[in-house]
Protein backbone atom coordinates (compact mmCIF):
# COMPACT_ATOMS: atom_id res chain seq x y z
CA UNK A 1 0.00 0.00 0.00
CA UNK A 2 0.82 3.74 -0.34
CA UNK A 3 1.43 3.53 3.64
CA UNK A 4 4.10 0.96 4.00
CA UNK A 5 6.08 3.29 1.28
CA UNK A 6 6.33 6.14 3.62
CA UNK A 7 9.02 7.87 4.19
CA UNK A 8 11.15 7.37 7.51
CA UNK A 9 12.85 9.84 8.81
CA UNK A 10 16.15 9.93 11.47
CA UNK A 11 17.28 13.26 12.11
CA UNK A 12 20.28 14.53 14.67
CA UNK A 13 21.02 17.59 16.07
CA UNK A 14 24.19 16.43 18.23
CA UNK A 15 23.28 14.19 20.36
CA UNK A 16 20.07 14.84 19.69
CA UNK A 17 17.36 12.33 17.87
CA UNK A 18 14.20 12.45 16.08
CA UNK A 19 11.89 9.83 14.23
CA UNK A 20 8.93 10.38 12.29
CA UNK A 21 8.25 7.07 10.12
CA UNK A 22 4.68 8.37 8.40
CA UNK A 23 2.06 6.13 7.89
CA UNK A 24 4.03 3.03 8.18
CA UNK A 25 2.22 0.28 9.19
CA UNK A 26 2.72 -2.63 11.63
CA UNK A 27 4.45 -5.36 9.88
CA UNK A 28 6.94 -2.79 7.76
CA UNK A 29 7.65 -1.31 11.35
CA UNK A 30 7.97 -5.24 12.65
CA UNK A 31 10.76 -5.52 9.46
CA UNK A 32 12.47 -2.10 9.67
CA UNK A 33 13.87 -3.49 13.80
CA UNK A 34 14.09 -6.85 13.04
CA UNK A 35 16.51 -8.96 13.43
CA UNK A 36 18.40 -6.14 15.20
CA UNK A 37 17.55 -2.03 15.91
CA UNK A 38 19.76 -0.44 13.72
CA UNK A 39 18.56 3.54 15.05
CA UNK A 40 19.23 3.08 18.86
CA UNK A 41 17.24 5.10 21.30
CA UNK A 42 16.08 8.05 20.72
CA UNK A 43 15.10 11.63 22.42
CA UNK A 44 11.48 12.21 20.23
CA UNK A 45 9.34 10.14 18.43
CA UNK A 46 6.34 11.12 16.19
CA UNK A 47 3.49 8.79 16.68
CA UNK A 48 3.36 6.82 13.43
CA UNK A 49 0.25 7.21 11.45
CA UNK A 50 -2.01 9.59 13.62
CA UNK A 51 -1.66 7.22 16.44
CA UNK A 52 -3.42 4.27 14.76
CA UNK A 53 -3.45 0.65 15.57
CA UNK A 54 -2.55 -0.65 12.03
CA UNK A 55 1.08 1.17 13.32
CA UNK A 56 3.10 1.92 16.44
CA UNK A 57 3.95 -1.66 16.13
CA UNK A 58 5.40 -2.28 20.28
CA UNK A 59 8.40 -4.10 18.97
CA UNK A 60 9.21 -0.70 17.00
CA UNK A 61 8.57 1.68 19.45
CA UNK A 62 9.86 -0.16 22.79
CA UNK A 63 13.06 -0.62 20.86
CA UNK A 64 13.65 2.90 19.90
CA UNK A 65 12.59 3.65 24.06
CA UNK A 66 11.86 7.53 23.18
CA UNK A 67 11.94 10.08 25.93
CA UNK A 68 9.39 12.01 24.41
CA UNK A 69 6.38 11.27 21.97
CA UNK A 70 4.06 13.35 20.66
CA UNK A 71 0.96 12.36 18.08
CA UNK A 72 -0.33 13.93 15.34
CA UNK A 73 -4.28 12.62 15.81
CA UNK A 74 -7.65 14.42 15.02
CA UNK A 75 -10.38 13.97 17.93
CA UNK A 76 -11.48 10.62 16.08
CA UNK A 77 -8.80 9.80 14.18
CA UNK A 78 -5.56 8.50 16.37
CA UNK A 79 -4.27 8.34 19.89
CA UNK A 80 -5.97 4.93 19.57
CA UNK A 81 -5.90 2.92 22.90
CA UNK A 82 -3.53 0.38 21.63
CA UNK A 83 -0.68 2.93 21.14
CA UNK A 84 -1.04 4.48 24.24
CA UNK A 85 -0.75 1.35 25.92
CA UNK A 86 2.47 0.71 24.24
CA UNK A 87 3.52 4.13 24.95
CA UNK A 88 2.53 3.57 28.47
CA UNK A 89 5.17 0.44 28.37
CA UNK A 90 8.46 2.62 27.06
CA UNK A 91 10.83 2.27 29.88
CA UNK A 92 12.03 6.02 29.28
CA UNK A 93 9.31 7.97 28.41
CA UNK A 94 9.19 11.60 29.98
CA UNK A 95 6.10 12.77 28.01
CA UNK A 96 3.24 12.05 25.56
CA UNK A 97 1.79 14.71 23.74
CA UNK A 98 -1.40 14.53 21.41
CA UNK A 99 -2.44 17.50 18.96
CA UNK A 100 -6.15 16.51 19.68
CA UNK A 101 -8.07 15.07 22.64
CA UNK A 102 -9.53 11.02 21.09
CA UNK A 103 -13.07 12.12 22.43
CA UNK A 104 -13.23 8.43 22.49
CA UNK A 105 -11.23 7.67 24.85
CA UNK A 106 -11.46 8.74 28.68
CA UNK A 107 -9.43 11.34 29.96
CA UNK A 108 -7.18 8.89 31.98
CA UNK A 109 -6.45 6.43 29.22
CA UNK A 110 -4.41 9.46 26.54
CA UNK A 111 -1.94 12.01 27.11
CA UNK A 112 -2.27 14.31 29.96
CA UNK A 113 -4.70 17.25 29.46
CA UNK A 114 -2.11 20.18 29.68
CA UNK A 115 -0.10 18.19 27.23
CA UNK A 116 -3.36 17.70 24.69
CA UNK A 117 -3.62 20.98 22.42
CA UNK A 118 -6.68 21.25 21.31
CA UNK A 119 -9.24 19.61 23.84
CA UNK A 120 -12.47 20.80 21.48
CA UNK A 121 -14.50 19.57 18.81
CA UNK A 122 -13.52 20.00 15.36
CA UNK A 123 -16.41 22.83 14.52
CA UNK A 124 -14.80 25.04 17.61
CA UNK A 125 -10.94 24.03 17.19
CA UNK A 126 -8.53 26.82 17.09
CA UNK A 127 -6.03 25.04 15.82
CA UNK A 128 -2.95 24.68 19.09
CA UNK A 129 0.42 23.85 17.76
CA UNK A 130 2.71 21.84 19.53
CA UNK A 131 6.46 23.00 19.05
CA UNK A 132 9.76 21.19 19.74
CA UNK A 133 13.08 23.12 19.67
CA UNK A 134 16.55 21.74 20.23
CA UNK A 135 18.92 23.26 22.06
CA UNK A 136 21.83 24.96 19.98
CA UNK A 137 24.05 22.48 21.62
CA UNK A 138 22.03 19.82 21.07
CA UNK A 139 22.06 18.96 24.80
CA UNK A 140 18.54 19.41 25.69
CA UNK A 141 15.26 20.08 23.64
CA UNK A 142 12.04 21.61 24.91
CA UNK A 143 8.26 20.88 23.74
CA UNK A 144 5.35 23.62 24.03
CA UNK A 145 1.24 23.49 23.44
CA UNK A 146 0.42 26.53 21.66
CA UNK A 147 1.91 30.58 22.35
CA UNK A 148 0.83 30.35 25.81
CA UNK A 149 2.25 26.99 26.82
CA UNK A 150 5.13 26.35 29.29
CA UNK A 151 7.83 24.74 27.70
CA UNK A 152 9.02 21.60 29.01
CA UNK A 153 12.68 21.10 28.95
CA UNK A 154 14.07 17.54 28.30
CA UNK A 155 17.95 16.40 28.49
CA UNK A 156 18.73 14.63 25.07
CA UNK A 157 20.37 11.19 25.46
Amino acid sequence: TDNAKSVSLLLGFGRFKYVCCGDLTWNTEAKLMTPNNPIGKIDLFMGTHHGLPVSNNPVMVLALDPRVCVTCNGPTKGAHEDMIKTLKRVKSLQAMYQLHRNIKLADADQAPAENIANKVETATCTGIWIKASVAKDGNSYTVQVGADGKPRTFETR
